[in-house]
C-alpha cells in the first residue's frame, strides 16, 4: 500500500513537471529503487534524504538508505613541488612511471595496522598511500618546471578523537611526509607547499 501511494505522488510531480516543460504525460507506475542506475555525485543518504523527494519511496526504504555507512576514513594531501618527485634511490623514473599511481602499502599487516587505528578514532602513524602526478600529463597544472602530487592517504577517522585540529593536520601531513621519503628521498626539500584535506573537509567540499 505505502508503494501504491507513493507511486500515486510521483505521478502528481511528474504531471506537474511535465505540465511546466509542457511536455506529453507518460503512463505512472511503480518503480523499484533498485533498479535505479544513479549518476549524481552525492552519497546515497544526501540523494534519497535531501536532493528527491521522500514521500516518493517506501519508508523502509528511506530508513536503510539512512542507515548507509558512509563516513570515509580517506585524507587527501595535495603537494606543491619544486620540480618532479624523484622515486627508488635518485634514478629519475620516466614520465610513463610517474604518470601511473603509485601504491605504497608493503604488507596486508600494515594495511590492517592502518586501519585499525582509523577504527578506534585515531589516524595511522604509518598510512598507506596512492599517489598520483597529474603534472606528468597537464603541465599547465602548475608553473614551468613545478610539479602537483596528490596523495590518498589511508587511514584516519572522519570523527577523529579529540578533532582535526590544526596540530593534527600537520601530524598527519609529517607521517604521509615519512611514508613519502622512504621511497622519495629527499622530498621533503622539494615541497613548496602542502594542503591537507580531511575526511570531514572532502565530505563538505565535494
Amino acid at each position: 500500500a505505502a508503494i501504491q501511494e507513493s507511486a500515486g505522488r510521483a505521478a502528481t510531480l511528474t504531471q506537474k513537471l511535465l505540465a511546466f516543460g509542457r511536455r506529453q504525460v507518460l503512463q505512472a507506475r511503480v518503480v523499484d529503487p533498485s533498479d535505479l542506475v544513479l549518476t549524481v555525485e552525492a552519497d546515497v543518504r544526501r540523494t534519497f534524504g535531501t536532493l528527491v523527494e521522500p514521500g516518493l519511496f517506501d519508508p523502509a526504504f528511506l530508513s536503510a538508505a539512512a542507515n548507509v555507512r558512509m563516513r570515509s576514513p580517506s585524507v587527501r594531501v595535495h603537494l606543491a613541488l619544486d620540480g618532479p618527485p624523484t622515486f627508488g634511490g635518485g634514478t629519475p623514473w620516466s614520465n610513463d612511471a610517474l604518470g601511473g599511481t603509485i601504491t605504497i602499502a608493503p604488507t596486508m599487516a600494515h594495511l590492517e595496522k592502518a586501519y585499525d587505528a582509523a577504527k578506534h578514532g585515531g589516524m595511522a602513524d604509518a598510512p598507506c598511500l596512492q599517489v598520483t602526478v597529474p603534472t606528468v600529463h597537464d603541465p599547465s597544472l602548475a608553473p614551468a618546471g613545478k610539479h602537483v602530487v596528490t596523495v590518498h592517504a589511508q587511514y584516519a577517522a572522519h570523527g577523529l578523537k579529540g578533532g582535526w585540529t590544526a596540530e593534527r593536520r600537520v601530524a598527519f601531513g609529517a607521517s604521509v611526509m615519512r611514508q613519502l621519503e622512504a621511497h622519495a628521498p629527499q622530498l621533503s626539500s622539494r615541497v613548496l607547499h602542502m594542503d591537507v584535506r580531511t575526511p570531514a573537509d572532502i565530505e563538505a567540499e565535494y
